[in-house]
C-alpha cells in the first residue's frame, strides 16, 4: 500500500475481518474503531472519506457504538452533510489526489463515477435513500455509464499512480 493511514484503508479491513466473524472486543478492531472516531470538526474523514459511513453499515451496529459526539446517528447525520455539500452540479462526486496534501482540495474535483458510487453508497448506508443528492448521483451514474455497462474514469482518484502528481 501506497497511501498513508486513511479510513478508507482502515475500512477495507474492518469490512474483511467482519467477514472472518471478528468483532468490536478484538484488539484490532477496536485500534480501528478509535481511528475511525477520528472524524474531522466538518464531518468529513481524511482520505476517501465517504466509504466511511458504508463501512459503518455494513459492519453493523456490533461495531457502531458511539462516537466523540455521542452516537452513530450524529456520525451520519455530520457525514451526510459534508457529502451533499460537496456534490457536483452535474450530480457527481470528486475529489483530486491533492486533498491528501491540501486540506481545503477535500470534496473539490470533477465527477467521476468510482467517487459518485462511494458517495451513494455512503448516502444509502447513512438510510439517505430519497433525498435529492442521491436521486442525482444515480442520475449522473445513469447518464454517464457507456453502453457496455462501464464508465470512462479519466481522472487519477489514488495516490498509487505516479500520474496523479505529474
Amino acid at each position: 500500500m501506497l497511501d498513508p493511514p486513511t479510513v478508507d484503508i482502515t475500512g477495507r479491513i474492518m469490512e474483511m475481518l467482519a467477514t472472518y466473524g471478528y468483532d468490536k472486543n478484538h484488539k484490532a478492531v477496536k485500534k480501528a474503531i478509535e481511528f475511525l472516531r477520528r472524524q474531522e470538526p466538518d464531518g468529513s474523514w481524511f482520505g476517501r472519506w465517504w466509504c466511511e459511513l458504508h463501512l459503518r453499515h455494513h459492519a453493523g451496529p456490533s461495531w457502531s457504538g458511539s462516537d466523540r459526539r455521542g452516537s452513530s446517528r450524529a456520525l451520519y447525520t455530520a457525514g451526510r452533510g459534508v457529502l451533499r455539500m460537496v456534490q457536483n452540479s452535474d450530480g457527481g462526486w470528486g475529489e483530486s489526489c491533492h486533498s491528501y496534501d491540501d486540506p481545503n482540495a477535500k470534496g473539490l474535483g470533477e465527477s467521476t463515477a468510482s467517487q459518485t458510487a462511494w458517495a451513494v453508497m455512503g448516502l444509502m448506508a447513512a438510510n439517505d435513500t430519497r433525498s435529492d443528492s442521491t436521486a442525482r448521483g444515480i442520475a449522473y451514474l445513469l447518464r454517464t455509464q457507456k453502453k457496455d455497462g462501464s464508465w470512462d474514469e479519466p481522472y487519477c482518484t489514488g495516490t498509487g499512480s505516479h500520474a496523479c502528481f505529474i
